[in-house]
């Protein structure tokens, strides 16, 4: 029963940092009327498993340390109050040309509190976060994506056009 307790104090802490956090997260990497030819776009992931019920989020979680308003927190702050919790929001921003530390994340999102809470006492829900080097290169698109299985936990982004990763993998387990 402790167990159980815990997990809930954690769940409805966890939601309020993130509620304070995204009035702080910047969404300003570049300025809005930047060249495109001066600029890369970095977009997160949002999938669902194969029941559909739950999501995989694959996102920039910060940008050398500072938030950045993400799919995760966009769609926390939007889903906010409603029956399901979790209502994704597709996210993307333009990203400088320079060589920059990357926090990526990946996570299982229920579809209630209670899917949450259940998966991650059943452990089938993962969760990892890592930072990774990344130069983008002009006019360029890329993603942030990776696998969440029991077998395996990763994130890394990827070149849209060749669907080739151009950072590292951060694993977990």
């Amino acid at each position: 029963m402790r167990p159980i307790v815990i997990a809930v104090f954690a769940v409805m802490l966890s939601s309020c940092a993130t509620q304070s956090d995204l009035r702080q997260a910047s969404d300003n990497l570049v300025a809005q009327d930047a060249d495109p030819a001066t600029v890369a776009t970095l977009a997160d992931t949002i999938g669902f498993d194969e029941d559909g019920k739950n999501a995989r989020v694959f996102i920039v979680e910060a940008v050398d340390g500072t938030q950045i308003r993400n799919a995760l927190n966009a769609g926390t702050r939007f889903g906010f109050g409603s029956a399901t919790g979790f209502a994704p929001m597709p996210t993307d921003r333009k990203v400088p040309l320079a060589q920059r530390t990357y926090t990526l994340k990946a996570t299982h999102i229920g579809g209630a509190p209670i899917a949450q809470l259940f998966g991650m006492a059943k452990g089938s829900f993962k969760s990892i976060s890592g930072e990774v080097a990344f130069k983008p290169e002009a006019g360029r698109a890329y993603k942030v994506d990776g696998v969440l299985t029991e077998a395996e936990a990763a994130v890394w982004i990827e070149e849209v056009e060749s669907g080739k990763a151009v950072t590292s993998r951060v694993h977990g387990k």
